[in-house]
């Protein structure tokens, strides 16, 4: 037995870690090899892989264990591009590639599921990609592909019906605060990018979007995932709501937009509310005056 290996003692549970620090390092194998954390486990660097990695008949052992680490980079980078296809569509294909090895090099994955890796590429987009052209609308049709994922695997809870928000008195409604399901995100964008995603999806020639305004919510029914576009009184009614005012805040804050008049907003208001709680987005209601 070489030395390392009676350094190692080949006990099972160290040469695994050792090698999943090796494989997944995110500069590659030979700086894995020669990383502080690679050499406490088992202290075999490039110079002396073969020591630990026999070489096979065609290979050798760096050859050996590179097959690994590019698999993991390969599933990782497949990985990405599932969660952000559309993403992948804007940038091309020539230039995805390198954007994805350049996020997996500065957010390498750690945890035991890879439906949290791609937690941080909005924001990689946003701050940290080099040189990437059209960098804010990537990071928001990042910021909206990533919504699809985490409200498709929120908590269930069940929501508030139509029937039962109609319930109310009237006279509450004012002081009435709601609660809205897990399953829901709202934004309010400053590109149309819902739009730019449902052109990707049905395969319509599309440019990249130019400055404008758009507001999106995302919720979930029946284990679907829904996309929503708002105009902007909705969009504020829902976001008022949603940083705890109450129904009389809202209404209040979307009667003060430019162009809106009160009396119009008053006759559409009750049924946008029948509407959203008939989509499920509200999981309950605080009445303070209950």
């Amino acid at each position: 037995m070489s030395k390392a290996r009676a350094q190692a003692g080949f006990d099972l549970a160290t040469t695994q870690r050792w090698v999943h620090s090796v494989i997944t390092h995110p500069g590659g194998i030979h700086e894995g090899l020669a990383s502080d954390e690679s050499r406490a486990l088992v202290n075999v660097g490039n110079e002396d892989l073969e020591k630990a990695i026999l070489p096979s008949k065609n290979l050798s052992a760096h050859e050996r264990i590179e097959i690994y680490s590019n698999m993991i980079v390969w599933r990782l980078i497949e990985c990405l591009a599932g969660d952000y296809s559309t993403v992948q569509h804007a940038v091309g294909e020539d230039a995805w590639d390198a954007l994805a090895r350049a996020y997996i090099a500065a957010h390498p994955s750690e945890h035991y599921s890879l439906n949290c890796f791609g937690a941080h590429f909005p924001s990689f987009l946003r701050d940290e990609a080099p040189e990437l052209k059209n960098r804010h609308v990537l990071a928001e049709l990042a910021d909206l592909e990533w919504a699809l994922q985490e409200v498709f695997d929120a908590p269930r809870m069940e929501p508030l019906s139509r029937v039962q928000l109609m319930a109310f008195p009237q006279d509450l409604w004012p002081e009435m605060r709601m609660k809205f399901v897990p399953a829901f995100r709202l934004f309010a964008f400053k590109y149309p990018v819902n739009a730019y995603l449902q052109a990707v999806r049905e395969e319509r020639k599309v440019r990249i979007p130019r400055l404008r305004a758009s507001y999106v919510f995302v919720r979930r029914e029946n284990f679907r995932v829904y996309r929503e576009d708002l105009d902007l009184p909705r969009y504020t009614i829902l976001s008022t709501l949603r940083q705890g005012g109450s129904v009389g805040d809202a209404i209040e804050a979307a009667a003060g937009l430019p162009g809106v008049k009160f009396e119009t907003l008053g006759k559409k208001v009750g049924g946008w509310f029948q509407d959203w709680a008939g989509m499920g987005l509200f999981e309950s209601v605080e009445t303070r005056g209950a």
